[in-house]
């Protein structure tokens, strides 16, 4: 929100500071942007009217004019504006003035003939763009005066950064109420004198549903002026609130939007009549699907059952609360109008703007809920502008209404010790009155200490003691309240040594060589299809964008983006090497609601190490094995043992993924997540050129581990065995070494694979694997008896569970 300083201390009557001003919106939590000058500084431009115009003698595209500078004689000025002309009244840089950029202007001659000074535009003073020609004055303009006294140009513009719950301070008299409330004075906003009707033009309105737009007023107003044009204060204060001026009829509805915080809509009327010359009923109804309407913008839009539009004779003619219709919209021919002033529910006008890729004022202010009393007040207000301005006879308003379902102002119970309880501080009831009474609240004493509160029904926001007690703070000053710690006993919560520390995790990823990423909890639909994530998506109601529509039930599709991301970005010797980790939450559902999740995430590509003249480039890529290292070496604290299992995840390669395995102290083994390597068809699919290896771990597991505990180490030494083993190729290794400890007996310290073989020797449909035992006694020395036993036991074992057998 805009606004000049100059117009908001018209409507209070009070002088005010700009820079004291914005340091008391900021601390009251309307967030102060930015401060700057209304215009650029300049000094010696008056107001002079040009009293001749003639060609310059020796200069095709400039004039010699005489100029009433509000001297005794004209001054000669020599103009090269195509708009300059006997009778305009234009802004006059006198000799010796200073215009912004600090260009001074001194006598001259052009072509030979002298110039007293210069005629200028709009840019050149650095009031607008406009660099086409003379900036045009009223003809009542007082000729001689000074130009920035004139227009008041000495003032300042301030932009507030409001949060959505404070759409009340989205007008000129809604920042006037606050600021107001600040100073310790009520804001009465004044009196609106309805303009008499001077036609009797009326038409129909039909609402089918009061619950999506409980109020719809409008009126006709005919006869106006196409040629009048705003007046120069209108022009100058919408300007320093970032609009430009552009007709009477556009000006004023924007002028009522700024005051008073109503959005109005002109329809052209002669426009918006059908054949017969009759003014169609206007209707406000949901639109049906796939209904086309082009908006003033001259988009084409096509219709959802969700949207809310208003209807001439049932014919689609606007977006309710959006954008008016290009069919009816106003030129600069009209000379009749319908102005509508209307309350639409904020919940048909909320995230129609991101769906049609529209944006308007109008939607900005309505789906935050506008001031449900002041329909009214602004059509009367606009029509006195517009009869001032342009002429017109307006007929009398018509309005059809629910007034029961608009929002009602909320009774409150206030209680004063609540509220210094809260805030720390010892308030005097007075104090409190004063300040709620100032903000426009109305208080009923209930008790000593205790009043029934409500507030303005602007104040969509206030619903709550607590809201109240919110208002006291920011207007007593968040400064004022005492910096104090709490009193009262704290229990003190065990921490479990076995729960290992999320930071501590975090420090590991990084010490295996990742680094850590933060991704969207909102992903793209379309990614979910991708991974074949789209079992029952949590769908946000109202999403920032299509992109971001739904709950992620995965970090896999963020740190996949990710990876996409720096592979564009990483040159040098690391290039095409990308390590990523990402510790958050994820959201499944959960029968008729959800739950959530906390997951370790990993994404990785490109090299084991980097680029160096010892390793070859074949030898350095990164592997499936490698990367299971990396996810093994983060499973080290889980409190069990680990295990891993061929996965069917259909968006990893078939040959190189598992499921992770984890089997508890009481013997339950459970899925607590996977690992492997992206689908290639999905990585050509995403347009990926360098296989990426993901991972994804349930971190309550992870971080779940066991306690550590004393073992004794023997002082005899330890037997190597080494077995060559034939084994079925559907076998893995990991159930080949679960097998060998089942049966070895208490003698078997560490069984480990070290070798895997398959070609000449080997028979089809199998495979060489070579698995060495350490054995060890803490109490004796082995023999090679005792070796030999464990040695047999082993192999038997794993013939008669698996038809495994020694290879020879």
């Amino acid at each position: 929100m805009k606004f000049n300083v100059n117009w908001l201390a018209g409507i209070i009557e009070r002088p005010l500071q700009p820079e004291q001003l914005a340091e008391q919106l900021t601390s009251a939590g309307l967030e102060v942007d930015t401060v700057e000058p209304a215009a650029e500084q300049f000094s010696g431009v008056i107001i002079a009217r040009i009293i001749e115009c003639e060609q310059h003698p020796d200069a095709d595209r400039l004039r010699v004019c005489k100029v009433d500078a509000g001297g005794d004689e004209p001054v000669q000025i020599v103009c090269g504006a195509p708009n300059a002309r006997a009778g305009l009244v234009a802004p006059l840089a006198v000799i010796g003035a200073v215009l912004p950029g600090d260009f001074k202007i001194k006598r001259a001659k052009l072509r030979g003939v002298e110039s007293q000074g210069m005629l200028c535009s709009g840019k050149e003073l650095g009031l607008d763009d406009d660099h086409d020609g003379l900036m045009a004055l009223p003809e009542s303009a007082p000729v001689g005066e000074d130009l920035r006294g004139w227009l008041e140009l000495d003032d300042s513009i301030i932009e507030i950064e409001l949060t959505p719950n404070r759409a009340d301070c989205l007008s000129l008299r809604g920042l006037a109420r606050e600021v107001s409330g600040h100073y310790g004075q009520s804001y009465a906003p004044p009196e609106i004198t309805p303009v008499a009707p001077q036609c009797d033009t009326t038409f129909d309105i039909k609402i089918d549903n009061f619950d999506d737009c409980p109020r719809y007023a409008g009126r006709v107003i005919e006869d106006l002026d196409p040629d009048a044009v705003s007046p120069v204060w209108m022009q100058e204060r919408l300007r320093r609130c970032g609009l430009r001026s552009k007709s009477p009829l556009v000006d004023v509805t924007n002028y009522v939007l700024l005051e008073m915080g109503q959005p109005l809509h002109a329809f052209d009327l002669d426009r918006l009549k059908d054949q017969q010359g009759n003014i169609p009923v206007l209707g406000v109804r949901t639109a049906r699907q796939g209904e086309q309407l082009t908006l003033l913008n001259d988009q084409p839009v096509e219709l959802q059952s969700n949207h809310l539009i208003i209807t001439a004779d049932d014919r689609a003619e606007a977006m309710a609360g959006l954008m008016g219709g290009l069919d009816t919209a106003v030129t600069d021919d009209t000379s009749s109008v319908l102005l509508e002033s209307a309350w639409f529910s904020p919940r048909m006008i909320m995230g129609r703007s991101r769906d049609l890729g529209v944006t308007s004022d109008a939607a900005h202010r309505f789906e935050r809920g506008i001031d449900p009393t002041i329909q009214m007040q602004a059509l009367e207000r606009a029509t006195e502008l517009l009869v001032e301005i342009a002429g017109g006879r307006p007929g009398p308003i018509c309005v059809l209404e629910q007034a029961d379902k608009l929002p009602q102002a909320p009774t409150i119970r206030f209680r004063l010790d609540r509220c210094n309880a809260l805030l720390g501080l010892q308030l005097e009831q007075q104090q409190v009155v004063d300040i709620l009474t100032a903000l426009g609240m109305q208080m009923q004493p209930e008790a000593e200490g205790i009043w029934q509160v409500v507030p303005p029904r602007a104040r969509l926001d206030i619903a709550l003691e607590v809201d109240l007690i919110e208002e006291i703070a920011r207007i007593h000053g968040f400064e004022h309240i005492p910096d104090q710690l709490p009193a009262g006993a704290l229990a003190l919560h065990p921490k479990p040594e076995a729960i290992l520390p999320r930071r501590r995790l975090e420090t590991l990823c990084v010490d295996l060589g990742y680094q850590e990423i933060m991704s969207y909890s909102f992903l793209d639909p379309d990614w979910l299809a991708a991974f074949e994530l789209t079992e029952s998506p949590i769908e946000l109601a109202n999403p920032i964008s299509r992109e971001l529509a739904v709950m992620r039930p995965s970090l896999t599709p963020g740190l996949v983006t990710a990876v996409q991301r720096n592979l564009r970005k990483y040159t040098g010797r690391h290039r095409g090497t990308v390590r990523l980790f990402e510790t958050g939450t994820v959201f499944l559902p959960d029968g008729e609601g959800h739950r959530e999740v906390q997951r370790l995430g990993f994404a990785a590509c490109g090299r084991r190490q980097p680029e160096q003249w010892q390793i070859n480039d074949k030898s350095a890529a990164l592997d499936f094995f490698a990367f299971k290292g990396d996810i093994e070496a983060s499973l080290n604290y889980a409190a069990g043992e680990v295990s891993f299992r061929p996965s069917e995840r259909t968006f990893l390669h078939p040959g190189q993924s598992a499921d992770i395995l984890l089997q508890n102290e009481n013997n339950v083994t459970s899925c607590i997540g996977w690992l492997g390597l992206l689908h290639p068809g999905l990585r050509a699919k995403l347009d990926l050129d360098s296989d990426i290896f993901l991972a994804e771990l349930e971190l309550a597991h992870v971080s779940n581990g066991l306690l550590p505990s004393f073992s004794k180490t023997s002082r005899f030494p330890s037997i190597r065995r080494d077995l060559a083993l034939i084994v079925p190729e559907n076998i893995g290794a990991a159930e080949v070494l679960e097998c060998i400890r089942q049966h070895a007996g208490k003698y078997l310290k560490t069984a480990f694979l070290f070798d895997v073989y398959t070609g000449s020797g080997v028979e089809s449909g199998y495979k060489s694997l070579a698995i060495g035992l350490i054995l060890q006694d803490d109490c004796q020395t082995l023999t090679d008896e005792t070796a030999d036993n464990t040695e047999t036991r082993i192999l038997s074992g794993l013939a008669q569970d698996h038809n495994i057998r020694r290879r020879d």
